[in-house]
């Protein structure tokens, strides 16, 4: 029951303040690559949404933990495996996907893509379906 054992963190203000900044620059890039019609234009958007995510993360967060409301399944499925490859894995792994509240189906899709990917060493937070567990590799 990982869930339990897990200590919360708390961030001050200033972090809650720039989280907040953060996630209103990253709605609007939504909006905007959803109004885009151009291909191209549309990648550019949503390289911009997830290297915004993962610059924060790397910045501001603990090296275990990644939130990545507001990303691409894509690129957020791509930065968990090259995180997992850089750290090697060898500890778990605590993942915030968020419930699906803006996915099409209302299902997270960072979620299921985990699921898919690596299968049985993903543990649901029974306590925060927005919340998954990344086993560590068994050696």
């Amino acid at each position: 029951m990982w869930w339990l054992e897990r200590s919360e963190v708390v961030h001050n203000s200033t972090f809650y303040a720039m989280k907040t900044a953060l996630m209103t620059q990253v709605n609007r890039l939504h909006k905007k690559r959803k109004e885009t019609k151009v291909k191209k234009e549309k990648k550019k958007i949503v390289d911009e949404i997830n290297n915004k995510i993962i610059e924060f993360h790397d910045t501001y967060c603990l090296q275990n933990e990644y939130d990545l409301h507001g990303m691409t399944e894509k690129g957020a499925l791509k930065y968990v495996e090259q995180r997992v490859n850089e750290v090697g894995h060898n500890f778990d792994l605590f993942i915030v996907t968020g419930r699906g509240n803006h996915s099409a189906n209302g299902c997270s899709a960072i979620k299921n893509g985990l699921m898919r990917k690596f299968k049985s060493r993903v543990q649901i937070n029974p306590r925060n379906p927005g919340e998954v567990m990344l086993e560590k590799r068994e050696k």
